[in-house]
């Protein structure tokens, strides 16, 4: 069977509110990324990660209930910059977001056995979902305003937290489904991904992660990407505005004002 092309991926999107690039990166570019990840770690002190209270360990670096969170990854690694994003990946990013498509936030989390079943949620709004989702707002669009990016740095088994995805289409109601508090949900897939996979998701989709129940760390490098059209978000990374590293694709994909 030929690999799924970008209109293959599209359609996926749009029909099913994700996609999966399996094996994306090759094993040593993902052992950089393992290396960068462990050092990272180790660089917030090795905590636990998982708070229930967010917690500020150092400019741009959190813990709470995602993990251990570092914000701007390109302005912390910018060794990495050429790994954001691969040309197949791009295209299928812009057949369905848009050309004008433009990187609005990188962030790298690390997350240990520590963190619990991380219930279901969504990423409506980027940055701002907690907003909606505290406001009980259920937004529904026409069109894909904006897609987040999930690089895998280790498998996703069945003991290393596999993520639970609810498939829906673009102009479905975006309001929960099923109870959020459910472990699962009828008719969820669940991911298990070889390391080096990128799963793409719309902001809408519903999704969960398992907790993780074998040792070591669990971690992804996740990108926001969003329409111009899309309403502009309380926090922005103002450090991928002139950033001069990546290669002419990551260029491409700068935010332009």
């Amino acid at each position: 069977m030929s690999p799924p092309t970008a209109p293959d991926h599209v359609r996926s999107l749009r029909e099913r509110g994700y996609t999966v690039f399996e094996r994306a990166y090759d094993d040593a570019e993902v052992g950089r990324l393992t290396e960068t990840m462990t050092r990272l770690h180790a660089l917030a002190g090795r905590p636990e990660c998982y708070s229930r209270e967010p917690k500020r360990l150092a400019p741009e670096i959190e813990l709470c209930t995602t993990g251990l969170v570092f914000y701007k990854f390109i302005k912390r690694c910018p060794e990495h910059a050429d790994l954001i994003v691969r040309p197949p990946i791009a295209e299928a990013i812009r057949g369905y977001v848009g050309q004008d498509v433009e990187l609005e936030l990188t962030g790298a989390v690390v997350a240990d056995a520590h963190r619990p079943f991380f219930a279901w949620h969504t990423h409506i709004g980027g940055i701002d979902d907690s907003k909606y989702r505290h406001a009980g707002l259920w937004p529904r669009f026409d069109e894909p305003q904006r897609l987040m990016t999930l690089l895998y740095v280790q498998d996703l088994t069945g003991e290393n937290g596999p993520l639970l995805v609810y498939p829906r289409r673009v102009q479905e109601p975006t309001a929960p489904p099923h109870d959020l508090s459910a472990v699962d949900w009828p008719g969820q897939i669940e991911l298990q991904v070889p390391r080096g996979s990128v799963v793409l998701m719309d902001q809408c989709t519903w999704h969960a992660v398992r907790p993780k129940t074998s040792p070591g760390l669990r971690s992804f490098i996740g990108c926001y990407f969003r329409s111009p059209k899309s309403p502009p978000t309380e926090w922005t990374d103002e450090s991928l505005r002139g950033f001069v590293g990546g290669g002419d694709l990551l260029q491409s994909l700068l935010p332009r004002q």
